[in-house]
């Protein structure tokens, strides 16, 4: 008998899944796992293998479309990731391996992971698939006694090959043709991202930001009367409405009107607001007149009073999308934080089941499944989150029908819940948060409907009618669980008081209520996400009805695209300019200057179907239809090289149409002919020459560049920064360029860092020191005292230095920057003589500073940091620079002020100065923040 070797997408989920089997042995190797008879368990790192063919960033010679045999596979370059490849193609090698079982995630993603290995092993053993639901012990058995062909599967394959060669295509071709117009255009030394859906959500935000700015509110009126109900001693309030309009609406649209929405809406809300409102103040003011008989108000002529007994259903399971808008909802959890956490509830503790789903409903055959669950999370006594109504949930299991269990709802994965497993979260508090959310929308979408009262009035004055809606609960059903939760979703009564006819109601008084209509509401991460996932309503007609089930993105990509769009470090952790960015505590999503300027550019080019959300819900539904069937691949991947085909000539022909500029510092240092400027060069039009305008992540400014080609060297340049590793930020420097000709003749450019003899010697050892741009240095190679320009976060000064070398220990230095916090902080700087090091002192410090990190970047060129402000000043928790607010003896500029210096603007503002008389003056100055982040002033000119 032959062995499986199974390939899972993680080693968490491998060792799970060898734990859940039992009888397994973890190899020397520690890269797979055996039973020693009949089965391998070995894993993935996600992503091993990826498609490749070579590329260019000549946008002339696009585009590039490879054909079926064109594409190659290579192993994603990353530490450990050949090692681990050629681990697994040594297993699937061995002669007692018989055939392949693919157990990545069951997806589109999980399925081309394991597809991807298979084929760059080259094996043409059987490849077999193992679909897990559950990572629950007995999930993971029920999987494995269910292994099956991967054949089954074939649809799903050719969606996945056809979702990530169509992206490629879109996105690379896009990316290099929009990066060489935009760099033309607009002087811009970074690639310009294009996606078949990042763009798309790029322009939903950009659009709404069109909307929001272009808005101009219109004033109205409404009405609003307060009236005392006699016999019951209480007052209640009516708004005016046109009772004639309603009647009629109602009569034509009786369901839009009767039936309550699911989250409590108000009937009003789902109406035409004309129907309460005055655009005329005149005709507002007339009708509050005929409710008057002369200083008094009239009697009430009529009351029309409807009660109703309504019902609230139970919501449905949560998918990924509704658990990720919940939470940014609730605890403002990015969509990316809250699919990690449920990640970790998945995979770690096998607490709930696959995160990546679209779907809110469970398999037809789940009730006793979840009889065991609702029994398992009962008898969690000592969790009151957990247990409180699992058992009255468990009750309602055969009643509930298919608003639960409907396999029509379900396609690759059902909804996301509990699987029993109690995690101990202990410690991990945002984990927890998300589980019980899980958990209570279990709980609730099993109970019973919240049944209430609901009494609508009409309390007519003459011939006008006032509106008031009134709401009794009789049963509170689901709402149960939520009762004491924070979201405040629960509705509680709003009862209006008995009236015994027109006779026991008074009018206590009648005013008009001045307001604006507002613009549309700015997205957050949970709105933009959940708009991604019901695109369709954005739709009209056949597609609005055809894309119903279909978004843009999917489960597992839409929170990396949100997240993409906001960053500020490229994949290769280069500093970059972000599309959106958040704001505020409500963190509000705004496109950036330069998201705008990249939608702007693709509709000046005619490019409407990278902006579109039709275009990219279309390419999903074909890609849903290949994973229907397999045979569509073909005609789908020609499709999407006709769409590539045509943006790209658009994209060359507006290329072609922007004129070269020249660059006017400086001449061609060999040829003496006119220099270019490229995107990423300064180039000869004549002859090889050229020299590159980005050094360590910096784009030179051109003063710099005309400096350097005509002398060979420039002076001191801030601004550099060192590749950053992993999530942390790059590290800064200052150096000086040299251009010197490498072994092949080439112009190469070099950093210096110039010394000079320091005037004082080491407080240590008496020694030498020298001066450079990065600080004080001892000489004496056995002491090496060191003194760095910028400590702790803080540029020191001049003086600083002098002062610590002098005396020891410096006075009070405020601004320092504390890395775990962002926030400022004052304190001395000290020598330490027995570690030969500075030491931070608080000995005599009066107060300590501690300032707010803000959203604002910092503004000098090539920092990507963000200021931290204190009540003095705004300084970079990256670079250290700062930008003083409040000068001593000074009016302080203004936090307007200061909001247009970020924007680049010049502002005046008034100095006090003492004349030649020693009088005290004001004086007009113009203040500005130049390009290495300084504020500056200058004198205004008298006219």
């Amino acid at each position: 008998m032959g062995m499986k070797l199974i390939i899972a997408e993680k080693p968490s989920v491998g060792k799970a899944i060898a734990k859940a089997l039992g009888g397994f042995v973890m190899a020397d190797s520690k890269k797979f796992l055996s039973n020693k008879k009949d089965c391998i368990i070995t894993w993935a790192f996600g992503h091993l293998v990826e498609l490749y063919h070579p590329t260019t960033n000549d946008i002339n010679r696009l585009p590039i479309l490879p054909t079926d045999d064109e594409w190659q596979l290579r192993i994603i370059n990353s530490d450990g990731y050949q090692e681990q490849f050629d681990s697994i193609k040594k297993l699937v090698d061995n002669n007692n391996v018989t055939e392949v079982v693919n157990a990545c995630d069951a997806g589109r993603e999980g399925e081309f992971i394991g597809r991807l290995i298979y084929l760059k092993t080259g094996t043409e053993k059987p490849l077999k698939r193992m679909w897990i639901n559950s990572m629950t012990d007995a999930g993971l058995i029920e999987a494995y006694n269910n292994i099956t062909s991967a054949d089954k599967y074939e649809g799903l394959n050719q969606s996945a090959f056809c979702r990530s060669k169509m992206d490629w295509c879109v996105g690379l071709n896009g990316s290099i043709a929009a990066t060489s117009v935009m760099a033309k255009k607009e002087d811009l030394a970074q690639v310009t991202e294009i996606g078949r859906v990042k763009t798309a959500v790029l322009a939903m935000v950009v659009f709404r930001e069109r909307e929001i700015l272009n808005f101009v509110p219109e004033k109205f009126w409404e009405i609003e009367a307060n009236f005392k109900a006699k016999t019951a001693g209480s007052d209640y309030l009516g708004k005016w409405v046109n009772f004639q309009e309603l009647q009629k609406k109602r009569a034509t649209k009786p369901d839009a009107v009767t039936n309550a929405d699911q989250e409590g809406k108000s009937e009003e809300s789902n109406e035409s607001n004309s129907l309460y409102r005055f655009k005329d103040e005149a005709v507002m003011k007339q009708v509050i007149a005929e409710c008057k008989d002369g200083a008094n108000w009239k009697s009430i002529s009529k009351i029309i009073e409807n009660k109703t007994l309504r019902k609230r259903n139970a919501p449905h399971l949560f998918d990924l999308a509704g658990i990720q808008v919940l939470a940014n909802k609730l605890y403002k959890f990015s969509s990316k934080q809250t699919l990690d956490i449920v990640q970790e509830l998945y995979e770690k503790h096998q607490a709930v089941t696959y995160p990546r789903t679209e779907s809110t409903h469970l398999p037809s055959d789940y009730p006793n499944e979840c009889r065991k669950i609702f029994g398992k999370l009962a008898e969690a006594k000592h969790n009151s989150a957990v247990s409180e109504y699992a058992n009255e949930a468990l009750e309602r299991v055969g009643e509930v029908g298919k608003h639960i269990f409907d396999d029509n709802k379900i396609t690759d994965h059902f909804a996301i819940i509990p699987t029993g497993v109690i995690p101990n979260l202990e410690g991990n508090a945002n984990a927890k948060k998300i589980y019980h959310l899980i958990v209570r929308r279990f709980k609730e979408a099993f109970l019973p409907a919240q049944e209430y009262n609901e009494t609508e009035r009409f309390t007519f004055i003459g011939t006008h009618a006032f509106r008031s809606v009134g709401e009794e609960i009789v049963k509170i059903g689901w709402k149960i669980v939520a009762k004491d939760d924070e979201s405040g979703s629960k509705k509680g009564d709003t009862i209006l008081p008995s009236v015994n006819g027109e006779s026991d109601v008074e009018v206590q008084d009648i005013k008009p209520l001045a307001k604006k209509t507002t613009p549309p509401s700015r997205f957050n991460n949970g709105s933009l996400l959940n708009t991604m996932k019901n695109i369709s309503r954005t739709l009209k007609g056949d597609q609005k009805e055809a894309l119903k089930s279909c978004g843009i993105g999917t489960p597992a990509t839409r929170a990396t695209i949100i997240d993409e769009l906001h960053a500020t470090v490229s994949s290769g952790g280069h500093p970059k300019k972000a599309m959106l960015e958040e704001r505020g505590r409500s963190k509000e999503i705004y496109p950036t200057d330069y998201g705008m300027k990249v939608i702007s550019f693709l509709e000046e080019n005619k490019i409407m179907n990278l902006i579109t959300p039709e275009f990219t819900a279309d390419l999903e539904m074909g890609l849903e239809e290949v994973r229907k069937d397999a045979g569509k691949a073909v005609s789908f991947m020609r499709h999407t090289h006709e769409i590539v085909t045509d943006f790209i000539k658009k994209l060359q022909n507006a290329h072609a149409n922007i004129p070269v500029r020249g660059f006017d510092g400086a001449d061609c240092p060999k040829c003496k002919s006119q220099l270019t400027i490229e995107p990423r060069f300064i180039a000869c039009s004549s002859c090889s020459f050229k020299v590159q305008r980005v050094v360590a992540q910096k784009t030179l400014s051109n003063e710099d560049l005309a400096v350097l080609i005509k002398n060979k060297q420039t002076g001191v340049i801030d601004g550099f920064a060192k590749k950053a590793v992993g999530k942390a930020k790059p590290k800064h420097f200052s150096a000086g360029l040299k251009m010197e000709l490498d072994e092949e003749g080439r112009d190469v450019i070099k950093f210096y860092f110039p010394k000079e003899k320091y005037k004082h010697n080491c407080p240590i050892c008496n020694s030498d020191m020298m001066k450079t741009i990065n600080g004080v240095e001892c000489q004496n190679t056995s002491c090496k005292l060191m003194v760095w320009s910028t400590t702790y976060g803080k540029r020191l000064t001049d003086s600083n230095i002098e002062q610590l070398i002098c005396e020891g220990i410096t006075d009070q230095i405020d601004g320092f920057v504390s890395k775990e916090k962002g926030s400022t902080y004052s304190a001395r700087l000290k020598i330490n003589h027995e570690a030969k090091k500075v030491d931070l002192s608080y000995d005599n410090v009066n107060s300590i500073d501690e300032g707010v990190t803000t959203k604002q970047k910092c503004k000098s060129e090539g920092c990507n940091g963000c200021y931290v402000k204190t009540k003095f000043r705004y300084t970079c928790n990256t670079c250290g620079k700062y930008i003083q607010f409040k000068m001593k003896d000074q009016e302080p500029l203004s936090d307007a002020q200061m909001k247009k210096l970020f924007k680049g603007e010049t502002v005046m503002h008034v100095l006090k100065e003492s004349n030649e008389t020693g009088e005290i003056i004001k004086k007009n100055y113009n203040f500005f923040i130049n390009k290495s982040g300084m504020l500056r002033k200058s004198e205004v000119e008298d006219i």
